[in-house]
């Protein structure tokens, strides 16, 4: 058993060895500084190992999902270490200190959001801070979750919820840092320009999968309430009543191309041949798509880079899979395409619109200003700033 384990251990490292190449980007920093904190984990455990193979396996060319994929190992190690916390000091002592602790971060990482954001800044650095805010909006949520909990009796529930407190907390760190780092980089937009100009672009996106969304209901036979594309566009109005306009326009972007992927044939073709040879053909459209913005324009658009490194896991799979998998794999591949497209679509109109700004007035309403800290003593969230701050996550 033991020699067992230490070759599992060493396959581990085998898989996870790092090639020296070029300068890594933002992606490869990401995965890299994941997985090489996690391997001092997984020097004594072997709990969802096979997550944290994957993660290194695929991390040369698909760097951000290998990402996300060792993020839920991350989570792993934080339920371990909250476990151990309440063997040695007990379930209530734990989670009296975890809610004290929480709650200040929350609060600390609340500020340092708020001054970015109402910062000049870079499109990239934008990019990343919506998504900061918004995990940490999920991490205040989760704390709130387990509050109430606690208030019911239910100890195990409100541990359950601060372990995923404490996670989201974590992700929206990283992104902050990532965002702040973007910041110091190219050409810098003003803070109030960032909102008008999104808030316009939202609007009209969230107006387009409106449009589209009724073009398919007129297509289909009988009732249809709008399916998956309905419930992306609910997601993207959450997002921009809460004046995260960036993630409000990526998520009606992914409204309209699931909406022309069902008024489509693309995911109907039978023959495995076929639908694999469009899964590619989508696929390189989409990267082509993706890359004429990105070679010249500084950006990240961290989502659908996500979109883009899915759908080629998913073609890599169906590819060298058996018959039964190979049609749902592409299927994946070909869906994941089309959302990044379109997405790309959405951020090169953002990008297009710095320059010659939205009419204002399509935007009104001043942002609120922010009050002291995102939650109360008694763990409450708190009207602050933007409701951007008060939301709950992608």
């Amino acid at each position: 058993m033991k020699q067992m384990k230490v070759m599992l251990l060493l396959a581990i490292f085998t898989f996870c060895v790092i090639p020296a190449s070029a300068m890594p980007g933002v992606y490869e920093n990401l995965s890299n500084n994941e997985i090489d904190t996690l391997s001092h984990f997984y020097q004594n455990n072997t709990e969802f190992v096979y997550v944290f193979n994957q993660s290194c396996e695929i991390q040369k060319d698909y760097p951000f999902f290998s990402y996300t994929l060792a993020l839920k190992c991350h989570r792993q190690v934080i339920k371990k270490d909250i476990l151990n916390q309440i063997q040695r000091e007990g379930k209530e002592q734990t989670i009296k200190n975890l809610n004290e602790s929480l709650r200040k971060e929350i609060n600390d990482l609340g500020s340092e959001i708020y001054q970015l954001n109402n910062s000049e800044r870079t499109f990239s650095a934008n990019e990343w801070l919506s998504l900061s805010s918004d995990e940490l909006s999920k991490s205040a949520q989760k704390l709130r979750e387990a509050q109430e909990y606690l208030g019911r009796g239910n100890a195990d529930n409100a541990v359950d919820s601060l372990v995923e407190s404490s996670f989201d907390l974590y992700k929206a760190k990283v992104y902050l840092n990532v965002a702040k780092k973007e910041s110091y980089s190219q050409s810098k937009i003003d803070a109030e320009e960032f909102k008008t100009l999104e808030k316009g672009i939202a609007q009209k996106w969230i107006s387009d999968a409106e449009n589209k969304i009724q073009e398919l209901k007129t297509a289909e036979v009988g009732e249809f309430n709008g399916g998956l594309p309905q419930d992306y566009l609910n997601i993207s109005k959450k997002y921009y009543s809460e004046e995260n306009y960036y993630l409000s326009t990526m998520h009606a972007a992914s409204s309209i191309a699931l909406v022309k992927i069902e008024l489509s044939n693309e995911t109907k073709i039978t023959n495995q041949s076929v639908i694999i040879t469009k899964a590619k053909e989508e696929l390189t459209l989409s990267k082509n798509s993706f890359e004429n913005i990105t070679a010249t324009q500084k950006i990240d658009s961290p989502i659908t880079e996500l979109h883009l490194e899915m759908a080629g896991v998913y073609l890599e799979e169906a590819d060298k899979n058996d018959s039964a998998s190979i049609y749902p794999l592409a299927v994946d591949s070909i869906r994941n395409s089309i959302i990044a497209r379109e997405q790309t679509r959405a951020v090169s109109e953002l990008l297009a619109n710095i320059s010659e700004p939205a009419d204002p007035l399509t935007t009104s309403e001043d942002t609120q200003k922010v009050s002291s800290g995102i939650m109360d003593s008694g763990g409450k969230l708190l009207k602050t700033v933007s409701k951007k701050f008060t939301q709950y996550f992608f």
